[in-house]
């Protein structure tokens, strides 16, 4: 290896992580947080989205046993951008087939019907043409949120 080539390697070894950063994004992201509660009590497995429509981002995160949850953009658990957010919470159920002792023809046929999947909240939160929640993440302050959804 040439001595130019030393240097160009060694240069983008101390240079190449600045210039990646968090996935070429130059967007401020801020720490979300919070809680969904269902007729006042904790969601677990629910999917929450927080969608900025001014900056066209959309950050996701799934609730805990504590229906708690924690926002990501890109990388996981960094949070969305600043600004007013349309809010979205889903959570479904996909029955799975208890194949015990069927024949060959039988299980193939089973792996071919599309699965059903039951809402366990109420549509209307889930619907980012009509969302129900607007909430506003800060750069300035704490971004914990509670999001209570009822019937």
């Amino acid at each position: 290896m040439t001595r130019q080539m030393l240097v160009l390697v060694a240069a983008f070894g101390c240079f190449g992580p600045i210039v990646a950063g968090c996935g070429g994004s130059g967007v401020k992201l801020y720490p979300v947080t919070g809680t969904v509660k269902f007729n006042g009590q904790p969601v677990e497995g629910a999917v929450v989205s927080f969608r900025c429509e001014e900056l066209k981002k959309i950050a996701t995160g799934t609730t805990d046993a504590e229906g708690r949850f924690k926002l990501t953009t890109y990388q996981e658990g960094e949070g969305a951008v600043a600004g007013k957010h349309a809010v979205t919470v889903t959570k479904v159920s996909t029955p799975r087939a208890d194949h015990g002792e069927l024949s060959m023809d039988d299980a193939v046929k089973q792996t071919r019907a599309p699965a059903e999947t039951r809402t366990l909240l109420p549509a209307k939160y889930a619907d980012p043409e009509r969302p129900l929640i607007f909430l506003t993440v800060s750069a300035s302050e704490k971004n914990d949120f509670t999001i209570e959804l009822v019937e």
